[in-house]
This record gives C-alpha cells, sequence and structure tokens, in this order.
C-alpha cells in the first residue's frame, strides 16, 4: 500500500466521519489508530528513501571531487615525467629511447610562431573577439613561406617534444 492510498482512505474516512450515521468509540479508536500509523510508517520510509538519496548524491559529488584530484595529479605526474625524459634524452643524444612495447621519440621539432608584447601584428592576422587575439597559426605559416617578411617582435622558434607510442 502506498502513501498515496493511505491518503486517500484518511479522506474517505474523514467523509465517513462526518456523514450521518454513528460509530461506535472503540470502532472509530482502532480505525484511526491503524490508518494514522500506517500513513506514519510509510511517510517514514519516504523520508528514509529521501534522506538515502541525498546521501548517495553527496557521495557521489565526493568521489567525483576526489577522481578530479586524482586526475589532475595522474596528469602533472605524467607531464613531469615526460619532462624528464625528454632532458635525459637530448642529454645524452639520443631520439629514440625503449623498447618494441614502449618507446618514446623525439620528433622533428614543429615550427611555432612566439610573439613578444610589442609585436606589430598586421590586421589581417588578428581575429577580433572580445579582445583582440592573433592568428598565430597563419602568421606563423606566412612568416615560413616567405609570404611576410621578418616581423618585428615575432620569430619562429622549434621546440623539441615528446611523443609516446
Amino acid at each position: 500500500m502506498n502513501l498515496y492510498t493511505l491518503t486517500q482512505q484518511d479522506q474517505d474516512l474523514y467523509n465517513l466521519l462526518s456523514g450521518d450515521d454513528e460509530i461506535p468509540d472503540e470502532q472509530l479508536y482502532e480505525i484511526l489508530q491503524s490508518s494514522e500509523d500506517a500513513i506514519h510508517v510509510k511517510a517514514a520510509r519516504v523520508v528514509a528513501m529521501i534522506k538515502t538519496f541525498k546521501a548517495d548524491a553527496t557521495a557521489h559529488d565526493d568521489i567525483a571531487k576526489h577522481h578530479a584530484k586524482k586526475a589532475q595529479t595522474a596528469g602533472n605526474a605524467a607531464t613531469r615525467l615526460s619532462d624528464y625524459l625528454l632532458m635525459c634524452m637530448e642529454k645524452a643524444a639520443l631520439e629514440k629511447v625503449g623498447t618494441l612495447e614502449h618507446c618514446a621519440k623525439i620528433p622533428k621539432p614543429r615550427a611555432s610562431l612566439q610573439l613578444s608584447d610589442d609585436c606589430d601584428v598586421p590586421e589581417q592576422y588578428k581575429t577580433i573577439r572580445e579582445v583582440v587575439s592573433v592568428d598565430k597559426k597563419t602568421l606563423k605559416d606566412d612568416l615560413l613561406s616567405g609570404a611576410l617578411e621578418a616581423l618585428k617582435g615575432a620569430e619562429i622558434i622549434y621546440k623539441k617534444t615528446l611523443k609516446i607510442e
């Protein structure tokens, strides 16, 4: 029996009591007591479920925060180890290390554009958003291809990276 049914029975009881027929006091007390007890028990169960779901939600939120923190820590550890391995490989003048299962190599450096704060970038390389940003990829490509002569404050640099296979 659910809480709605018990509530409906209480309404029926109210209608019965407000009618013209007299009900003996003993019978009335039994009816009222059993109905009230049943509603309180059902309501208590519903309250218990609400508390359980709220506790579950809190626990899952806590677990999610814990997992996010562990993911950040693991990512940071991987970055530190990659930087360490790259440094060691460069010092040992090795381009590839490892086995068939796990290896790392230093691929040919890719060009990237580094701009200083006083760089005078032509408007065609700027994208207007809420703040002005520079289309570094197109600017870098044009500087590499010679479509744009040297630009004060901009230089092409080659960064070594580590590729994990």
